[in-house]
């Protein structure tokens, strides 16, 4: 009985050990952009809370943190500056919208020309996502 017991108190103690929390870091560059950019947003989820960050891009670059207890997917958006008329630039999803896969890692994106045009270096869950992506890509093609 005492063992059982002993086994059941590390068990849940190294459950709640595993969730830690591991911070993560995104440094982005924007280049040659057609579109001034407003803002850079972030949206993720930490089990049930969603969480969403904006960040006014510096010459060109921004950065988010935050702290992950799991790898998870993120979207990044952006919102351009109005145009000459004050009306705001409406966006199209596939060139303003990009999808990463967050891990606790320093993970650096460069966007060309547009800003779902982009390259993540290092983060390997991003590289597994974009490998898993390739390999659904015909079945979600033919859906």
């Amino acid at each position: 009985m005492k063992n059982s017991l002993v086994i059941i108190v590390m068990f849940f103690t190294l459950s709640a050990m595993s969730q830690t929390e591991k911070p993560f870091r995104i440094n982005g560059v924007l280049k040659n952009i057609a579109m001034p950019i407003q803002k850079v947003f972030l949206s993720y989820n930490i089990g049930e809370t969603s969480l969403k960050d904006s960040m006014v891009p510096i010459n060109g670059n921004y950065t988010f943190s935050g702290k992950l207890v799991e790898p998870t997917m993120a979207s990044l958006r952006v919102k351009y500056e109005p145009g000459t008329d004050g009306k705001p630039v409406k966006t199209v999803s596939g060139r303003d919208f990009s999808t990463v896969f967050l891990s606790p890692d320093n993970m650096d994106i460069s966007s060309v020309d547009s800003f779902s045009n982009m390259n993540v270096t290092g983060s390997k869950a991003h590289v597994e996502y974009v490998k898993l992506k390739a390999l659904l890509k015909p079945v979600n093609d033919q859906m």
